[in-house]
């Protein structure tokens, strides 16, 4: 099928399919991840900038391309992390220019925006670096702009120029030398071609589903990297980003400025914002330079030495893997920082499949529930899905610590455990953690901290063992009927909760079975039942670890750390979103928490 035109509606379908791909692929991107230094997170700065991106769009049904691709060019600029999340987002800046008043475009018009992208990306690099995502960018501006020359049709102009950007890409691991000895190409260009791969497979399939099909199948065929030994003295200790308010005229000026203070500077803006990159060792004067040309909205600090100090000792110290599932809440840098790796458990909304904290975001997965005729099923791991990941595992650990959701509540467990019975070389220790969410997130935890101090897999293996029978966890459900729409609780006995406004408080007992912990009468009842139980239960303890999770209830969850702050003796506070596939039985508005500490007088 043709395609002559593009609007905003398939522009925002297209921006979406190809971000869900970059989503896919963030963990490989992470590994391959060299240059200018080996920090390991392209794919995470990726994913955060078009995540935000995502977000916007699912906000948006507008018909427009002009409209369309503002949101795309704001909602990247907020949320741009590090350099190619800072290049992204001027190129969207540039392309949302061109498009500026337009309903829909031609393959011409999209090339003259493509023309003004490629150009705010060059302006934006204080000094370009061949063989990075700007050559790529540029090798594939060209491309489309001969294209268009022969074909007025987007499925034409887009395939073509991605097979010149794939080329480009091949190309970059023979121009830079750390890429070249690696035998990787450059993340950053990878992810601007991932992102090209999943639009242009959305143009000619026309749904986000196909195109996921295909990201996944590519996905799973990627080599394996090894990328300890391909580390870089870092000279310039701190990655400083800045979101200000600043007129767009100032661009120069600062930039002028910041050059002799740094390396890898990256100026992405609109008229009135504007996101600064740089690599220093002066990140006090970078800041007292730029609060002289605006307001400073935010401002990151990485300590890059640090980071691939953490990033190498928990890839040369860890003998052990660990493992879990999706349905384990735990913040994304504290799954990396640990080196988690999640099999993931699959959603289905009647014969659409997605793949839980994947293909769908919390965000995403709350609002087709409540617009779905249909409610979503779940379905676990299959015994091939963990073999695989054992598999890869085996190559580089001695052992495996595979901990998992209470085995009362799924057969995830049982998969775990047929899989490793086929793993002739490899000790696979299975743990079944009795519990789930933010409980299991905190065990992990627990367990990642053992093994980077360390400790022998006996010694993990017993830590985890005793603080899963410490763990407490408080479930709050707003509401029955998603449990009564899974057959988890009877019609019967919710009509009578709803009638009589009872909030049953849940927790797992010793068996992994889910219980009733206790009644409260409405929601502000349930709430300060939770305080008063977190708070009365951590009386005698000290190292205090409480996590928090919550499905679209933000402002609850801050609300819980403000109080469990008083609390004496914490040593953290967690949040995170519930898991997609734990929404599922629970619905928008759930609060969990989980805590455990030691005890002051032993």
């Amino acid at each position: 099928m043709k395609i002559k035109y593009l609007d905003g509606q398939r522009l925002r379908n297209a921006i979406i399919a190809g971000s869900k791909i970059v989503f896919q692929m963030r963990e490989h991107l992470n590994k391959i991840n060299l240059f200018p230094i080996p920090d390991k997170d392209t794919g995470t700065n990726l994913t955060v900038t078009l995540r935000n991106v995502v977000e916007l769009l699912h906000q948006s049904q507008s018909k427009s391309v002009a409209h369309t691709s503002q949101l795309v060019a704001e909602g990247a600029l907020l949320a741009a992390q590090g350099n190619s999340g800072a290049i992204l987002a001027q190129f969207f800046q540039g392309f949302a220019e061109g498009l500026k008043g337009k309903m829909k475009i031609s393959t011409d018009a999209f090339s003259q925006a493509v023309e003004i992208a490629n150009q705010k990306v060059s302006e934006a690099i204080a000094t370009p670096v061949e063989g990075t995502i700007i050559s790529v960018i540029n090798d594939w501006t060209l491309a489309v702009r001969q294209s268009c020359k022969k074909s007025q049709d987007f499925v034409i102009v887009l395939r073509n120029a991605l097979a010149e950007a794939r080329h480009s890409l091949a190309k970059t691991k023979e121009k830079i030398e750390i890429l070249r000895r690696a035998n990787v190409v450059d993340a950053g260009a990878q992810g601007f071609v991932t992102l090209l791969e999943g639009i242009s497979q959305f143009i000619e399939e026309g749904t986000v589903k196909e195109v996921l099909s295909h990201g996944l199948s590519e996905l799973h065929s990627l080599p394996e990297f090894v990328i300890d030994d391909f580390q870089a003295p870092i000279s310039l200790r701190y990655c400083v980003e800045c979101l200000m308010l600043t007129r767009e005229s100032n661009k120069t000026a600062i930039q002028e400025l910041l050059g002799p203070h740094g390396e890898s500077l990256t100026i992405a803006h609109s008229k009135r914002l504007m996101k600064i990159h740089i690599h220093t060792n002066e990140p006090e004067t970078i800041k007292s330079i730029l609060s002289e040309w605006g307001e400073i909205q935010s401002t990151r600090v990485i300590d890059l030495v640090k980071q691939q100090q953490e990033t190498v000792a928990a890839q040369r110290t860890a003998q052990i893997a660990l493992v879990t599932d999706s349905s384990c809440d735990l913040p994304h840098d504290l799954l990396m920082k640990y080196q988690v790796h999640v099999v993931p458990v699959r959603i289905h909304f009647g014969d659409e499949t997605y793949i839980d904290k994947q293909t769908i975001t919390p965000l995403e997965f709350y609002e087709k529930l409540k617009t779905s005729k249909v409610h979503p099923t779940t379905s676990q791991p299959t015994p091939a899905n963990f073999k695989q990941v054992y598999e890869n595992l085996a190559r580089h650990f001695q052992t495996i610590i595979s901990i998992h959701l209470a085995a009362r509540l799924s057969g995830t467990f049982q998969a775990a455990q047929t899989a490793a019975a086929f793993i002739k070389d490899a000790n696979i220790v299975l743990i079944d953690s009795k519990t789930t969410s933010i409980a299991l997130g905190l065990l992990l935890l627990e367990a990642g901290e053992a093994i980077q101090k360390g400790l022998q897999v006996e010694k993990v293996v017993e830590k985890v063992e005793t603080i899963r029978k410490k763990l407490h966890l408080i479930i709050h459900l707003p509401t029955l009927k998603y449990l009564i729409k899974g057959g988890r609780v009877s019609k019967g006995k919710g009509l009578i909760a709803t009638l009589l406004n009872i909030k049953p408080l849940l927790t797992f007992d010793e068996t992994g079975a889910i219980s009733e912990l206790g009644k409260a009468f409405g929601k502000k009842g349930a709430f300060k039942k939770i305080i008063r139980i977190v708070k009365s239960g951590s009386e005698q303890l000290r190292n205090i670890r409480i996590g928090i999770v919550h499905a679209n209830a933000i402002g609850k969850a801050e609300l819980l750390v403000r109080k469990f702050s008083e609390i004496p003796h914490i040593k953290s506070i967690t949040v995170h979103d519930v898991a997609p596939v734990l929404g599922v039985h629970s619905g928008p508005g759930t609060l969990g928490v989980a805590f455990w500490g030691e005890e002051l007088n032993p």
